[in-house]
């Protein structure tokens, strides 16, 4: 058992330390000097290092020339203790940063990516003079800031060997302001691998924790007299949500919304009913060697800052955090002393406990470094309650294993249903890939599952159509909906079937009215050919239709064809669309077309009578029209 926990230890050690193979630059004077840094194969780089720093001023890249005084700030720290001019700056205020970063010239790659967990307490992001993004609600004052906590990654292309950043940061809601943690730059994989590795490794922790929790919980609910696990149970939930609320914030993915001072009072209030926790399980497991005075003295002072946290705003509760850090570190001790009592007298389950115990007091220290900007590595005081529970869910397990054994059969049972809810969502994920592919064709459907965003693509030649039901406003208003939304299912059926015949992509229905192209998300040579045939073939198949009301459905279509841009857009509900002006002039040629009759622009004519198949089309010349929005233009008939 010491053995694991030793692994354990060890194991922590590397994670928490810098651990790549090539010495990673550090920016000077505002520069970071990346020419000698390959993207490619050495990786995410932090911009650490010195910053120039340009205090009560919002400026962008075109700014700066004209401003002559500025100092160098190091990234990542807060603000508070430099100097300005000779002041002494407080923790609250308003401040530009900038850091220059030169890249390979030599490079192919010009797309980048930044992550930033967040800034003290908010800011806006420029990069190359461009606004980016940002947290928040940047101001200089208390009533035009607002706060926010909520990580980021920002992607950009650029064709310049230089980029510029400009954060432009304001905070008046915590003890201390500026850019807190290290940002981290690189190529878009990498950035966003990175994020995808911290959150699994936030909800592996969040996991282990709920489980261990439900256990300990439900041993109370079976045996209540045994205070020790409910308290256990109560500090994993705590444990849950300080780590929901650092490193990479997994709460603001559940809740986005959530404003700056709740995030706070969760992050703090979390750490200090864990340590309450932690101290009342030690203290009543071993009792009789515990001094009843200390540990209460200790759970006093916790709930005391606990209170100050949850009823104070964090610009004044936060600055209490460095007292409470040294609280957690002599609380952490005392636990060991009581341990090592305990050890003394034959009580061998305090060995378990003071391993977790001291790699606490590990961890104490390097968070009390850490949330002090002196050192630049990460909280990792949850992990170490996290083993340090496991140990202590050891030291019930054999104390109770007799008592528990209907316990492992309803882990069994737990562990069944996990399989089964695995089935049931393996179930779903088919169906959702389904739908997905309903709605986005199966190519970009693809790229979008293999997590490529934006998805945007430009095409040199493509076909667009545009089919309208002539009156069918008219038509419908005399219909209830039930008739009119099934007709329109029928039309559309057999347009769907016709456009799969010719190979075309159904882009969209919008009212009455069917838009599908040719040559897009697969080039096509033929695409002209291919939308003049989808075209012909409804006019020919649906001459004569009519309703099962009886009324004679007549279409009008618009043919138009050059460069087009497709993609992606939506979060939610994403849809695939087109872009360009043959959109727009196949959907006027449509609009101002002829009812029964098939209107295309002269360059559509133009295309096809070049392509081999010219001779099997022929056109009757309309002559030139008014097109709103285009002015007058030769327009054909397509017979």
């Amino acid at each position: 058992m010491k053995k694991v926990f030793i692994v354990a230890f060890l194991a922590l050690l590397i994670f928490s330390c810098e651990n790549n193979h090539k010495k990673l630059p550090v920016a000077k004077n505002g520069v970071l000097d990346l020419r000698n840094w390959d993207f490619e194969k050495d990786g995410i780089v932090r911009l650490d290092g010195e910053w120039e720093f340009y205090w009560h001023e919002f400026l962008t890249a075109k700014d700066f020339d004209s401003v002559q005084n500025k100092a160098f700030i190091k990234v990542p720290d807060v603000w508070k203790g430099y100097y300005w001019q000779g002041i002494k700056l407080p923790g609250t205020g308003a401040t530009s940063y900038k850091l220059k970063i030169i890249t390979n010239p030599y490079s192919k790659r010009n797309d980048f990516a930044i992550k930033i967990n967040n800034m003290g307490t908010a800011y806006r992001l420029y990069i190359n003079d461009s606004l980016t993004g940002g947290n928040g609600q940047v101001g200089k004052s208390s009533k035009t800031s607002v706060p926010q906590s909520i990580p980021k990654i920002y992607l950009f292309y650029t064709n310049e060997d230089t980029i510029t950043l400009v954060a432009n940061v304001s905070n008046f809601h915590y003890r201390k302001g500026g850019i807190w943690y290290s940002i981290n730059f690189g190529l878009p994989n990498d950035i966003i691998q990175l994020r995808e590795t911290l959150l699994t490794s936030d909800l592996l922790q969040i996991g282990a924790m709920i489980l261990l929790a439900m256990y300990l919980l439900l041993l109370f609910f079976y045996r209540k007299k045994e205070i020790p696990t409910l308290i256990l149970g109560l500090g994993l939930i705590f444990a849950l949500i300080r780590i929901s609320s650092t490193n990479e914030l997994f709460i603001t993915n559940l809740f986005p919304s959530i404003s700056f001072e709740l995030l706070v009072k969760c992050e703090l209030s979390s750490l200090y009913l864990a340590f309450v926790s932690m101290i009342l399980y030690v203290h009543i497991l071993f009792r009789d060697v515990s001094s009843k005075p200390i540990s209460n003295l200790f759970i006093f002072i916790f709930l005391l800052i606990t209170i100050i946290c949850l009823f104070l705003p964090a610009s004044y509760s936060s600055e209490f955090v460095p007292y409470a850090l040294y609280f957690c570190f002599f609380g952490v001790i005392h636990g060991i002393v009581i341990c090592i009592k305990a050890i003394n007298k034959q009580q061998f389950d305090g060995v378990i406990i003071i391993i977790g115990y001291v790699l606490g007091l590990f961890t104490a220290i390097n968070d009390f470094l850490f949330l002090n900007y002196l050192i630049n590595t990460m909280q990792i005081a949850p992990y170490a309650f996290l083993i340090l529970n496991i140990g202590q869910v050891i030291v019930l397990s054999r104390k109770f294993a007799r008592e528990y054994s209907r316990i492992e059969n309803f882990s069994q049972e737990m562990e069944i249903t996990v399989i089964e809810r695995t089935k049931e969502l393996s179930i779903e994920k088919n169906k959702s890939e389904k739908l997905l592919l309903n709605v986005l064709p199966e190519s970009i459907a693809n790229r979008l599952k293999d997590g490529e965003t934006p998805i945007a693509d430009h095409f040199d030649e493509a076909s667009i159509l545009f089919i309208d039901i002539a009156d069918f406003t008219k038509m419908s208003a005399k219909s209830n909906p039930q008739t009119m939304v099934r007709e329109l299912n029928k039309i559309f059926t057999i347009f769907d079937k016709i456009s799969a015949k010719f190979g075309l992509e159904k882009i969209k229905t919008i009212g009455d009215c069917y838009m599908a192209a040719a040559g897009i998300p697969e080039p096509r040579q033929d695409h002209a050919e291919a939308i003049a045939g989808m075209a012909l073939e409804v006019m020919n198949v649906m001459d004569g239709y009519k309703t099962d009301d009886g009324y004679d459905i007549r279409f009008r279509i618009g043919l138009d064809c050059g460069p087009i841009v497709a993609g992606v857009i939506g979060e939610q509900k994403f849809i695939y669309d087109l872009w360009g002006d043959p959109v727009n002039t196949a959907s006027r040629m449509e609009y101002f077309g002829v009812v029964g009759r098939i209107q295309c622009t002269e360059r559509f004519k133009d295309v096809l009578h070049l392509a081999d198949v010219g001779h099997l089309f022929t056109f009757e010349e309309r002559g030139e029209i008014e097109i709103k929005g285009k002015g007058m233009m030769r327009t054909y008939f397509l017979t």
